[in-house]
């Protein structure tokens, strides 16, 4: 063998081995991608848990929750008809609120970044939707959260209570 014949072989070798190389690449970017949405996944839930955990252990949180979700603007409890209610109790629920909304505004900054899967995305748009569909939150998506999250979260929001709105044919 002469030395072009060798360096043909040296060639084919390498090309080889840049093939198997950018393969096994591809496999742990893969691999790394869902860990990190499982990791992601496992924090949303976290996250999910110990906002329920807060409310369950905190009576005054949930008795703000309970207005906030459970009464239309018409109810003369609700929140959405603030006039029957303290300032502190409006000040507690907007911390309520605002509690929820920002552990959404963080799982949406993960979907965002790519750390979150479609099983995940589902649960955030389902609970964005809990967290904003009611006359009280509503009201509070429109005057509070424009000067404390961005527009694109806010544009998400709207779009999901919309999606919502469409299925239950409201």
């Amino acid at each position: 063998m002469d030395v072009m014949e060798l360096g043909a072989i040296g060639e084919l070798v390498g090309g080889v081995a840049v093939i198997a190389t950018l393969v096994y690449l591809a496999a742990q970017i893969r691999q790394n991608t869902r860990m990190m949405q499982t990791t992601s996944g496992q924090a949303m839930s976290e996250q999910v848990e110990r906002f329920t955990e807060w409310l369950v252990e905190n009576e005054q949180a949930r008795e703000l929750w309970a207005l906030a979700v459970g009464w239309g603007r018409d109810h003369p409890g609700s929140l959405g008809n603030p006039a029957g209610h303290s300032t502190d109790a409006l000040s507690r629920f907007h911390l309520v609120m605002y509690r929820a909304a920002n552990a959404s505004f963080s799982q949406y900054e993960l979907w965002r970044a790519g750390h979150l899967g479609s099983p995940q995305f589902d649960q955030l748009k389902s609970l964005v939707h809990i967290y904003s569909t009611t006359p009280a939150a509503i009201d509070w998506w429109e005057n509070q959260a424009p000067s404390l999250f961005d527009v694109d979260f806010l544009r998400f929001v709207r779009a999901t209570r919309k999606e919502y709105d469409r299925r239950e044919g409201a």
